[in-house]
């Protein structure tokens, strides 16, 4: 059931949702960016929830996936460059933060 579960299984839920929704309006190849905005937005999820710090690979630096810019898919995907990142999620005293490895 959603509401027990963990938020590993609550991303993928959302994954598995947002993937269907996409290939159905004829969007799949936006799915990469969503993918990457998900799971790291899902990984301070996680530290915040859960306290689970962990590292995520990124298609995108977690700069512009974190900014503004990620607001419009689209636009993203059109104009950022791509930039394969290991990105950590860890908490410091204030609060939750990452860095690139």
């Amino acid at each position: 059931m959603p509401e027990q579960a963990n938020h590993k299984e609550i991303e993928k839920m959302q994954l598995l949702f947002l993937s269907s929704k996409y290939e159905e309006k004829g969007k799949r190849d936006l799915m990469p960016v969503v993918q990457n905005i998900v799971r790291l937005n899902g990984a301070f999820s996680r530290l915040t929830g859960e306290n689970e710090e962990s590292v995520v690979a990124t298609s995108y630096n977690p700069d512009d996936l974190l900014g503004s810019e990620a607001a419009d898919i689209i636009s993203f995907a059109e104009n950022v460059c791509m930039e394969e990142c290991r990105v950590k999620i860890f908490t410091t005293p204030a609060g939750p933060d990452y860095k690139i490895l």
